[in-house]
């Protein structure tokens, strides 16, 4: 990772003195956060661990760049829990609660030295944006009052943590990155833990472990329990690191490596959702950088990629997924729409879907997918657990980001902003084309994936910090 960082810092235009040792001292302050999390997985006792974790404290408000860093980095192993004196959390959960004090210690020291303003117009940041998270939260608190089944609330509890609120830390950690010099170290650790997942899949599918056997053949899991889930999450990765290598030629020779190994670890979950999803993201990229012969070659490899998948997995590619013609998806989505007309007003309730689904709508043909968790569907599961309200914050945020990736077409061509902000795009719209036929948003990775690509993508307010300014 270190040697990562060397070349990136190579690779780009030469920054002053104070910042490059600044950028150093995030880097470093990462590496030894990321270490204590190993630390904590292999569980140490009680008072080591809540050693471990106040440690992990103090670097995360020496370095809040540091901790944005480390949670771009946690959020593959969501499903890896730590257990610490008979509690279970994970390392995402965990280094953003350790960023967010680090936020908490910098606003205190602010407050103090009659800087609190400036600050606060840092991590409020586009007041839009910020209404939506605010709406959110609001949404998924009042939620727990309607859900459809009082006996699972504890589940709806914990997503309402976890999955909404948690994640937010993350939009507000890497708004302070961007502003405050921390925009390599984010790739870093966004890249990095990207690369190191997607060698796990090959791996797996290389020696044949850890996968899952699915119409014939096999499809990698990475660290995740199953191959949707990994594809979710590299797809997202990896337009993120094609974003780089077409828009900032500074990046290529450390990126395009990366970008490669992501795309062959995505290959190997055979995700028909994912094909979509580069596709789309991939669209997105040329429409804003507008390469030579840029769609020539974008259909070219989606007719490629089609042809291969087939040709190695082709029970895969055109199965049903049922016992029958019609495709678990249809099955589900009918159901989804039943669900609705039953409780079209507050919808079922966060994480309530797999409670109403298998004891009442679940299709016998699509008996094999009884146990899914959402409707495969940005909108249904949108409608489902936050009600008709959470449509028009849908339709809100959706407008919020067109808005955005509509104005990066007319920013400076090569500012570090938009760089990223396209990076950033791409990510968005890919997650959010799969997540018409899977999930979008409500997993804690996803979630906090979504909310540092929407800080990548939202204008400046005026008077903060320059992107490229000291690190902090």
């Amino acid at each position: 990772m270190r040697h990562l960082a060397l070349i990136i810092s190579a690779s780009t235009p030469r920054a002053t003195d104070g910042a490059v040792e600044n950028q150093a001292r995030d880097l470093v302050v990462a590496i030894y956060m990321a270490a204590l999390g190993v630390a904590l997985v292999v569980g140490p006792p009680l008072p080591i661990a809540l050693a471990l974790l106040v440690l992990a404290a103090a670097l995360a408000a020496l370095s809040p760049v540091a901790a944005t860093a480390v949670v771009a980095a946690s959020t593959p192993f969501i499903f890896h829990p730590v257990l610490i004196g008979g509690a279970q959390f994970t390392l995402l959960e965990l280094s953003l609660l350790a960023g967010g004090f680090g936020l908490a210690v910098r606003l205190a020291a602010a407050t103090l030295s009659h800087r609190l303003t400036a600050l606060l117009r840092v991590l409020i940041g586009d007041w839009p944006t910020s209404a939506a998270a605010v709406f959110l939260i609001t949404l998924g608190s009042l939620s727990l009052l309607t859900v459809a089944d009082r006996r699972h609330l504890p589940e709806s509890v914990r997503d309402l943590r976890v999955v909404i609120v948690e994640p937010i830390v993350a939009l507000v950690l890497a708004r302070w990155s961007l502003r405050h010099g921390g925009a390599r170290t984010l790739v870093i650790g966004l890249l990095g833990a990207g690369s190191v997942v997607a060698l796990v899949a090959l791996v797996q599918v290389l020696t044949g472990r850890g996968e899952v056997i699915g119409n014939g053949v096999g499809r990698a899991t990475g660290p995740y329990p199953h191959p949707n889930n990994l594809a979710l999450y590299l797809e997202r990765v990896g337009l993120f690191a094609a974003a780089l290598v077409l828009v900032d030629r500074r990046w290529r020779r450390v990126v395009i490596p990366i970008a490669l190994l992501v795309a062959a670890g995505l290959a190997a979950t055979l995700s028909r959702g994912a094909m979509l999803a580069v596709i789309a993201g991939g669209a997105l990229l040329l429409g804003m950088t507008r390469p030579a012969r840029g769609w020539r070659w974008l259909g070219l490899a989606a007719v490629l990629v089609v042809l291969l998948f087939a040709a190695t997995a082709g029970d895969r590619l055109f199965s049903t997924g049922t016992s029958g013609t019609t495709s678990s998806r249809e099955l589900i989505w009918r159901a989804s729409l039943q669900m609705v007309r039953d409780h079209p007003v507050f919808g079922v309730g966060l994480d309530q879907f797999l409670y109403q689904y298998a004891p009442r709508y679940v299709d016998p043909a699509g008996w094999p997918e009884r146990y899914t968790s959402h409707p495969h569907n940005l909108i249904l599961d949108v409608w489902l657990r936050l009600g008709l309200a959470g449509l028009v914050l849908l339709a809100g945020v959706v407008y919020i980001c067109i808005r955005d990736i509509r104005r990066l077409r007319g920013a400076a061509e090569r500012s570090d902003q938009r760089r990223l902000a396209v990076a950033g795009a791409a990510l968005l719209v890919g997650g959010a084309t799969h997540g018409l036929v899977d999930n979008a948003f409500f997993l804690p990775d996803l979630a906090v994936l979504t909310w540092i690509a929407v800080a990548l993508i939202e204008p400046v307010p005026s008077g903060t910090p320059p992107l490229t300014g000291t690190a902090g």
